[in-house]
């Protein structure tokens, strides 16, 4: 039986801290708050280009257990399956990471903002992150808000333990080195982490020659881990080259080796970095994104920013460092790429430099409100601008997601499953990828085989209809051969039993508007085509997107990017690549529980 005391003593630990003075208790309310907008978004926000390719792409990839893929995301690839075979497949399951690496985030920006400021500027720097619209609704199947997760871990760990002992922390290096598993973007922010470090021995060398050594030592180290946490992608590169001629994409793209294996729709990127186009991306970014989804954060932090400088002299390492981080990253990264996703990695920073700006403005305002009603006032209008701004996803689910849920629950694995061409390849994969689906333009194909083999039979056939004439692509008005070769289809489907019609929702007016809430969106029909059995299994085979066989167990050998490991040391280089790889998967399993830990040494260490 329980221990009747130690549970009264529990609750009245519970209560004590509750009406403590311990701030701590209103971290855990605002960690809350973000990660309960957090979740409700990304379980009905509909997904958007990428995320159709990122997510499907994790579809069973653990189970093939490849070293990397052609994207440079293994460490987030296999965390994502991992969810989706502990909670099925659906929107927030392919957004999981992001949702509690995105949640975890408003912890460490408490942290930051109470180690460089103090615990007022923490709270409310992490409330800021906790209700950032643009952060919610990027909680997406992208790897930019696990990514910076790690990149502000280390940042932490970094800038903690220079100010406290003077040195270079080694361990810094370990989240980054996850970091670089997750998104290899991550290379952008490592630069600021070695400009630093420079600095510091630069500064050593000049005063204290003991000290100079022990940091020279901790930074070799330092980079060395980072350099053995490119190891899986590396290796796996190494051997595709060596066997088949061909890299990974990013590599392929920038390096110019073989780029041309990866051309085709969808696969454009960008062409590098480009200097001369950074003005207008830059502008792109702040009116499109930043003024357009959370602009009340990004002008205070434009404003912390422009008093950073203006003091420059006075601030502090920690200030510096991170300041540089973002300023730096922000523009080389705007040289190249101008999705919305990536820039989600710098709200994290707004966020403390606009609590830097809060904290005395509510101060200032003291002659005319007490500071306590001053700060009430100011983070209310900005909870209540970005709720209205997410009010949609929080309170209608996407028709993508509801379709997901109809197929687990009506659809067997015998049933053919016909697809309104007008639906985007990457949203039909995602929805359907363990049914036998098919696009509806192969239609008359498949009626042909069938009738060529024999042994026919009625087999139940669903068709799924695109009611708005574009569900994803966003080019079928630009097509009317293709529309009007879509509506034959449902013009022979609509005298079959209709047995579903799913509504749209969840989208982010003037940001994600691909649905309208309410609004139909999927229509099924139900009825029988004279079809060949053994036609079903056949179309579990050609099931595929960019590259991949979906869901990604099959056989090593159908696998594009297969390769075999041939000699002892290539063997050597192969199992070590493994240790790296699932390392760095167990490290990032358990560091969900590290900014708990911090907070709770916080406490111990003051």
């Amino acid at each position: 039986m329980p221990d009747s005391s130690a549970t009264s003593s529990f609750w009245e630990r519970a209560i004590d801290f509750v009406f403590s003075k311990d701030s701590r208790k209103w971290l855990i309310a605002i960690v809350i708050l973000g990660a309960l907008l957090r979740f409700i978004v990304a379980s009905n926000v509909p997904p958007v280009a990428d995320e159709m390719v990122h997510g499907v792409h994790a579809i069973g990839l653990s189970k093939l257990a490849p070293l990397s893929t052609m994207t440079q995301i293994p460490v987030w690839l296999y965390l994502t399956d991992y969810a989706y075979r502990m909670f099925g497949i659906h929107l927030i399951t392919a957004r999981f990471l992001s949702f509690v690496f995105g949640t975890l985030s408003i912890i460490l920006v408490y942290l930051l903002g109470s180690f460089l400021f103090n615990r007022k500027a923490g709270l409310i720097a992490s409330f800021l992150l906790a209700i950032s619209a643009y952060h919610i609704t990027w909680t997406a199947s992208y790897q930019d808000q696990t990514m910076m997760f790690f990149i502000l871990l280390a940042s932490f760990i970094f800038i903690k333990e220079y100010k406290k002992s003077g040195t270079i922390s080694v361990w810094g290096a370990i989240p980054l080195g996850i970091a670089f598993l997750v998104k290899i973007i991550t290379g952008v922010f490592v630069l600021v982490f070695g400009v630093f470090m420079l600095g510091i021995l630069i500064t050593d060398y000049r005063r204290d020659m003991k000290k100079f050594k022990i940091n020279l030592k901790r930074a070799f180290l330092f980079g060395g881990i980072i350099a053995l946490s490119l190891l899986p992608i590396l290796s796996y590169d190494y051997f595709l080259y060596k066997e088949k001629g061909i890299v990974d994409q990013p590599f392929a793209q920038f390096l110019k080796i073989n780029p041309e294996f990866y051309t085709g729709p969808g696969l454009a990127h960008g062409e590098g970095f480009v200097l001369n186009k950074l003005p207008k991306n830059v502008y792109s970014v702040v009116m499109v994104y930043f003024l357009k989804e959370d602009p009340l954060i990004f002008m205070l932090g434009l404003v912390g920013l422009g008093l950073f400088f203006k003091d420059f002299k006075r601030r502090r390492f920690g200030e510096r460092f991170l300041a540089a981080l973002g300023i730096f990253s922000f523009f080389f990264i705007a040289s190249a790429i101008v999705l919305q996703t990536h820039y989600t990695t710098f709200m994290p920073l707004l966020a403390l430099s606009s609590a830097s700006v809060i904290v005395p403005l509510s101060g200032k305002l003291k002659d005319h409100v007490r500071p306590f009603y001053s700060l009430v006032i100011i983070l209310g209008v900005i909870l209540l601008l970005n709720i209205y701004s997410i009010r949609e996803p929080l309170t209608s689910k996407s028709a993508i997601d509801k379709m997901r849920s109809f197929a687990i629950d009506s659809i067997d694995q015998n049933t053919l499953v016909l697809v309104d061409a007008r639906i985007y390849v990457g949203t039909t994969v995602w929805m359907f990828n363990d049914k036998a689906y098919v696009s509806a333009s192969h239609l008359g194909a498949l009626l042909q085989a069938s009738n060529q083999s024999g042994n026919v039979y009625p087999v139940r056939t669903l068709f799924v209809e695109c009611l708005n004439d574009d569900c994803g692509w966003g080019t079928v008005k630009d097509q009317p051969d293709f529309n009007q070769s879509m509506e034959e289809v449902v013009s022979a489907f609509q005298t079959t039993k209709k047995i579903k019609e799913i509504r749209g929702g969840g989208s982010v007016t003037g940001v994600r508007e691909s649905e309208i809430a309410g609004e139909p969106y999927f229509r099924v029909y139900e009825g029988f085509l004279p079809l060949n059995p053994t036609v079903i299994q056949e179309i579990y085979r050609t099931h595929s997107h960019f590259f991949y066989h979906i869901p990604r167990d099959e056989q090593p050998q159908q696998a594009f990017d297969y390769y075999k490991v041939d000699g002892g040391l290539d063997a050597l280089l192969n199992l070590f690549s493994y240790v790296i790889l699932y390392a760095a998967l167990g490290i990032a399993l358990l560091s969900v529980f590290v900014p708990f830990v911090l907070v709770y040494r916080e406490k111990s260490e003051n």
